[in-house]
């Protein structure tokens, strides 16, 4: 099921509560006493060397705090989602209006079918077309962020999960492998980044050397640090500086203008654009001085404080 989080929480609630109404033939119920209705999205930011990643999705578990056993919550049928489909406007929910125990929460867990089995129940379509398997350690992927469901409440997330932060091909192995590289947003609770980049930064000829037959709209990126005063650094998490928490694709408009858009749990975040994101290869620390080559080279780190139900611009 997808939504849009245009008229935020009201929307994603009712939309989720519909669902479920239908799914049980009756109308919205209000959960009982001491606990709360959870519902929990999928969204992912693009990435541009793969045109599709298609994940199978079995079932998703949620694990109470304390010693006693996860919620486990498996569907009916697998479900297909193309993860670069998924947006916070046409996001997929995976549980709609559940009701649970109230309460803290240690993890969620995504249960799939991507084992390295030559059988393409995951895979991904790469920009010549062709299909490779995809495979996740495990068959399962795990977000070790605690969350709280509130009593007698809607409660309702969002899973940004960054393919450019987890999708990589191990050098020497067929395929690709996806790695936990999410983030949980509290549709209660969260704030939008946007802004235009000047169209100078994306059309320097600097910037044609990871373009893809010189299509100068590949690579174009902003990527976002938490934190004011983060130091710009590519994506690899053995690197000597925090990599990004999150990263928003730049694309132009009808408009004409360069321009991107992406949601953030209130608090303070540093953001850098760069046109060279094509190089930047998560199993690598990839340098950043434009005078190396393959560097992935930032603007300068700006500041910026997102606020709940408040929209914060940052230009380059």
């Amino acid at each position: 099921m997808k939504l849009t989080w245009g008229s935020r929480l009201g929307a994603v609630i009712a939309t989720a509560g519909a669902a479920v109404g239908c799914s049980s033939g009756g109308g919205s119920v209000a959960p009982p006493a001491n606990e709360g209705t959870l519902s929990i999205g999928l969204t992912d930011a693009p990435v541009t060397d793969v045109s599709e990643i298609w994940l199978e999705i079995t079932g998703l578990n949620i694990k109470p705090a304390g010693n006693g056993p996860a919620l486990e919550f498996p569907f009916d049928e697998p479900r297909t989602v193309d993860l670069l489909q998924l947006t916070p406007d046409n996001a997929e929910w995976l549980l709609d209006g559940e009701t649970v125990p109230a309460g803290e929460y240690n993890w969620l867990e995504l249960e799939l079918n991507a084992e390295f089995d030559s059988i393409n129940d995951s895979y991904v379509v790469t920009t010549a077309g062709g299909e490779e398997e995809l495979r996740v350690p495990s068959d399962s992927l795990r977000l070790v962020s605690g969350f709280t469901v509130t009593a007698d409440q809607e409660t309702a997330f969002l899973i940004d999960w960054d393919a450019r932060l987890g999708l990589v091909g191990p050098p020497g192995q067929p395929g690709y492998m996806l790695r936990p590289a999410f983030r949980i947003v509290d549709m209660t609770e969260y704030g939008t980044l946007s802004g235009v980049v000047d169209t100078a930064l994306v059309v320097d000829p600097a910037c044609a050397v990871d373009d893809q037959n010189g299509d100068l709209d590949t690579g174009n990126v902003v990527y976002i640090y938490e934190g004011p005063g983060a130091v710009a650094e590519d994506i690899d998490e053995d690197g000597a500086e925090p990599g990004p928490v999150a990263t928003a694709a730049v694309e132009q408009g009808t408009n004409g203008d360069y321009a991107y858009s992406t949601i953030l749990s209130p608090g303070d975040y540093s953001v850098a654009f760069t046109c060279l994101a094509g190089h930047d290869d998560p199993l690598v620390d990839d340098p950043t001085d434009p005078a190396e080559e393959g560097a992935v080279v930032f603007t300068d780190t700006a500041d910026v404080t997102i606020n709940n139900e408040e929209e914060a611009t940052v230009d380059f």
